[in-house]
């Protein structure tokens, strides 16, 4: 069996398109699955894994992403296609280990950056497989991480696509900007935010299409800056912060149908909410505080997210706009957590530097008995500007540290995200 993931509907909710690697296939491919009965039918397989797909409006194509050797890619040919499988084999059988570049960042965590890739978006016709490269000069990776961060507006005629666009050979920072580019694959692509020398991230078409709603820090380095919500308006080419005032860095962002209202997920003292928020930034009020969203979408004034906290892993829940108060809606986890011995958590704070409250968090053993003394295990995050979530991790998970018999505490200490931007660079030089 395969991996099933990025499932996304058709316009008329008769198909979901996902991506998935199943028998033969050799990396990750397009796959089109009918809602009234039927299997899954393969529609795209490419040299590289494709990602990420999205339905146009008329539900004939899809658009997707995936990665390519630049001076192979051609016309997407048969022989093109051919001629890059080959290349990617002759790369993986070489008995060559030495790698040589001229760019300032040659590695992401585990993956090498000297292959001269680049990545593209795709459109798919559905019936008859057809492609056209919507971006077809791109040279490079839209983002080291590999990541695939795009919004195809509500007509179909345009997608807003965070790109990096710092030149080669990338001796300074990388900047991302928000980048439009035409679905009718001519290949046009203009810059909305080349004027900010930070990066511009996670854009969003209001639903009109009139305006991108996007997260704009404005340092062109990592610095503990929190990331504000900015509008572009598309007809004045007029660019405005929302949510300047407003001391939280936005994460994701969704919009109400009549696109008066906002959805938001920030990092807020030790969890991330949802809030919500007037469009021009007014009236923040957090709906649900319990443990970590993310995967945010709303549809129709449904507001969907995922949910998991220290000892939960993520599950689907739904949220009432009007009440504020949040449903669970899955239960996947249930059975497998109720087999674990999860120790208490609980959270506390203390006075620290300058005065200020500092959180963190304490998880107990399975079993704690307060007479009796503990070893404590002191866990500190990296980044340096990140926070310790009320959060299920896969990675460090506190539980693992506490079930030997030790009291772990992780202490959002100075430099943390989530406590303000003054917080955050309180650490700075």
């Amino acid at each position: 069996a395969g991996t099933d993931s990025a499932p996304a509907w058709s316009p008329d909710g008769r198909r979901i398109a996902f991506v998935s690697k199943r028998g033969d296939d050799e990396v990750a491919a397009l796959y089109v699955m009918p809602m009234d009965g039927g299997e899954a039918e393969k529609l795209l397989e490419l040299p590289f894994a494709v990602a990420s797909p999205k339905w146009m409006p008329d539900g004939r194509s899809i658009v997707v992403s995936t990665t390519v050797i630049p001076e192979l890619a051609g016309a997407w040919a048969k022989a093109d296609l051919a001629a890059m499988k080959k290349e990617i084999k002759r790369r993986k059988d070489s008995k060559m280990t030495a790698r040589v570049t001229e760019h300032r960042q040659y590695r992401y965590f585990d993956r090498w950056l000297t292959d001269n890739l680049a990545n593209r978006l795709l459109r798919v016709d559905v019936s008859t497989r057809a492609l056209v490269d919507l971006t077809p000069g791109t040279d490079r990776l839209f983002q080291l991480s590999g990541e695939f961060t795009f919004d195809l507006s509500p007509d179909g005629h345009w997608i807003a696509l965070s790109l990096n666009t710092s030149p080669p050979p990338y001796r300074g920072f990388h900047n991302s900007d928000v980048v439009l580019v035409p679905t009718d694959g001519s290949g046009a692509q203009r810059n909305l935010t080349g004027d900010n020398a930070g990066s511009d991230t996670a854009p969003v078409f209001a639903p009109d299409g009139k305006s991108i709603l996007y997260t704009r820090r404005t340092t062109a380095y990592g610095n503990g800056e929190s990331g504000k919500l900015w509008r572009h308006d598309l007809a004045s080419g007029r660019t405005t912060p929302v949510t300047a005032a407003i001391d939280l860095s936005i994460d994701e962002v969704a919009f109400s149908g009549d696109g008066r209202t906002l959805w938001v997920i920030a990092e807020d003292r030790g969890v991330v909410p949802v809030f919500q928020l007037s469009a021009d930034g007014s009236g923040l009020k957090a709906l649900h505080r319990e443990g970590t969203a993310s995967a945010l979408r709303a549809k129709a004034e449904r507001i969907v997210f995922l949910n998991d906290t220290t000892n939960r892993p993520n599950e689907l829940f739904v949220l009432d706009p009007v009440t504020g108060g949040a449903r669970q809606l899955t239960h996947f986890n249930d059975e497998a957590v109720a087999r674990l011995d999860l120790g208490r958590v609980e959270e506390y704070t203390f006075v620290g530097a300058n005065q200020d409250k500092i959180q963190g968090w304490l998880v107990f053993p399975p079993g704690f008995d307060p007479a009796k003394r503990y070893p404590l295990v002191q866990l500190m995050h990296g980044g340096p500007h990140t926070m310790n979530r009320n959060s299920w991790s896969y990675r460090w998970n506190t539980h693992c540290f506490a079930a030997p018999g030790y009291v772990v505490t992780w202490v959002n200490r100075h430099g943390s995200t989530g406590f303000g931007e003054k917080f955050a660079q309180s650490i700075l030089n």
